[in-house]
């Protein structure tokens, strides 16, 4: 019996437009399942769209 793939977690600590064109950049070229984390520490930037 095949066991299900798990994805990779990759955490990306800030979301300015560094981290998020990383976390793009990422998803776009991954081989295989990843997760992306993106963190960011000032509240009023979480929500506030891509970069």
């Amino acid at each position: 019996m095949k066991s299900p793939q798990r994805s990779r977690r990759i955490v990306v600590v800030g979301a300015g437009l560094a981290g998020t064109a990383t976390a793009i950049r990422l998803l776009r070229f991954a081989t295989e399942p990843v997760d992306i984390v993106l963190l960011e520490r000032q509240m009023e930037h979480r929500h506030a769209g891509v970069a």
